[in-house]
């Protein structure tokens, strides 16, 4: 069930807003703290058709209350008396007012300086505050933060809970709670209406994760990363999974370490793991010893995590797609020395290509270069160089004129240039090569490739033609 919360600051508007939020959610958090004016709770609850939860908090707990405890007190009382269906309390303010009627009462416990160390404790005394329902509310910028709260949202508990996640892992929060049947989750009607960092609006609920149509069967890809890249990803996978009929969903993970990381996800019962961008580093240790460097999808087989590289040959197909002429004649530039820069190369060289390395530190381009059998180019040589193609795979890697900078002034208009540095996302040197009106190879091509062959391992079927155009166009 989808909660609403709406922030009015007029009474007109809280009557709007609040037939708006009931279209589209399953009920309707007023958040009264925000009203300019004492609400007139007849005419605002008059022919409500959701039921509706009223809360007044205080700026400690994220809302925008700017009286007196009593006079907050005393307005919740209002509140009460006109028999809402919800009325959220305070530990505090719960003991102080007793139940009235068949309003049910959501207890909250809200912190934002760090998780809460005593969670089990927190229940134990909202229930003797005659709580019927416990909310929960504390940072959750990563994994590991989140971890005690996440627990609490899928186990068994003596009240049920509601949580609220500040922070990138709020959305996951939401996503979890659907699953494992939590009494609601929180949405805001649109952006700007969030109570609190991290609160998903309706939004991200309906467009990206097609949330309605989560069940306790529903099986989550971890998707690491939260930035546009991994947001579009998740929109086309998602997209791709409902338009295929199949109860699967991403879960977006911000993974800071990676120590207990295969536990988490047994927990979760994910069993595969899509890192974007960078963070692929952050959960290469995860896959068993020995396998692919930094890999970009990791499958869980029989126990055991196995990591896989398939980026590069998206690249390369991508590559080949963009340029045309006969390889066999073809001068590439393969800027940095990363696993994904050397694989390519190794790609490129086995088409015929006249392929050179270059980096920052020459010995270790020289000795990579003889590894895979090509050319080393000190960069301080780039310039003289001939390329037809040039391949920038180094996020380390920074446009400007100093002795370790590349210069965008290198990019020309009949070079290709393949940008595989971050990966859907453009690097600063693939910005500056379409400026100077080289041919790009787009990094969302280059993972829309890649998702489609994901997907064909994990189901038979690649994205769809719709969330592949979007994916790529979107960009």
């Amino acid at each position: 069930m989808i909660c609403v919360t709406i922030t009015p600051r007029s009474r007109t508007l809280a009557k709007v807003d609040l037939l708006n939020a009931a279209a589209r959610g399953d009920m309707v958090e007023i958040c009264l703290d925000h009203l300019v004016k004492d609400p007139d709770f007849t005419d605002l609850l008059e022919g409500k058709s959701k039921p509706v939860l009223l809360s007044c908090r205080r700026p400690q707990e994220g809302g925008a209350f700017e009286g007196t405890d009593e006079e907050r007190t005393q307005l919740l009382k209002r509140a009460i008396v006109a028999k809402p269906d919800y009325i959220e309390l305070d530990l505090e303010t719960a003991r102080s007012i007793k139940r009235f009627g068949a309003v049910k009462r959501v207890v909250s416990f809200t912190r934002f300086d760090r998780p809460e160390p005593r969670p089990a404790q927190l229940i134990d005394e909202a229930k003797e505050a005659d709580a019927d329902i416990v909310k929960l509310v504390w940072p959750t910028p990563t994994l590991e933060d989140a971890w005690p709260l996440l627990q609490l949202t899928v186990a068994e508990t003596k009240l049920p809970v509601v949580a609220l996640g500040v922070g990138q892992q709020g959305l996951t929060f939401t996503l979890l709670g659907l699953r494992h049947g939590a009494p609601w989750v929180y949405a805001a009607l649109e952006p700007g209406m969030e109570v609190c960092e991290g609160q998903p609006t309706l939004f991200d609920l309906d467009d990206i994760h097609h949330a309605r149509g989560i069940t306790p069967k529903t099986t989550f890809i971890g998707l690491t990363g939260f930035g546009d890249g991994a947001r579009r990803a998740m929109t086309a996978l998602n997209t791709t999974f409902v338009e295929a009929d199949r109860d699967a969903r991403c879960l977006p993970l911000d993974i800071r370490s990676p120590n207990t990381l295969a536990d988490r996800l047994e927990r979760l019962k994910i069993r595969t793991l899509l890192p974007v961008g960078e963070t692929a580093d952050l959960v290469s240790p995860l896959a068993e010893a020995g396998q692919t460097e930094s890999p970009d999808v990791l499958l869980n087989k029989d126990g055991q995590w196995k990591g896989f590289g398939t980026i590069d040959r998206a690249a390369l197909k991508a590559l080949k797609k963009a340029y045309e002429p006969d390889w066999s004649r073809a001068n590439v530039m393969v800027l940095g020395l990363t696993r994904l820069a050397r694989t390519i190369a190794a790609g490129l060289i086995k088409e015929g290509a006249m392929v050179s390395l270059c980096s920052v530190g020459e010995q270790a381009t020289a000795q990579a270069a003889t590894e895979l059998g090509c050319r080393a180019i000190p960069l301080k040589q780039l310039y003289s160089t001939l390329a037809d193609v040039v391949v920038v795979a180094d996020p380390a890697l920074v446009a400007g004129t100093g002795r370790t900078e590349v210069n965008p002034a290198y990019f020309r208009p009949n070079m290709t240039v393949l940008d595989v540095t971050s990966v859907p996302e453009l690097h600063t040197l693939g910005r500056e090569a379409i400026d100077r009106g080289a041919n790009v190879v787009q990094p969302a091509a280059i993972y829309a490739l890649h998702l489609d062959a994901v997907l064909k391992t994990l189901t038979g079927g690649g994205l769809s033609d719709g969330a592949r155009a979007a994916f790529v166009e979107n960009a």
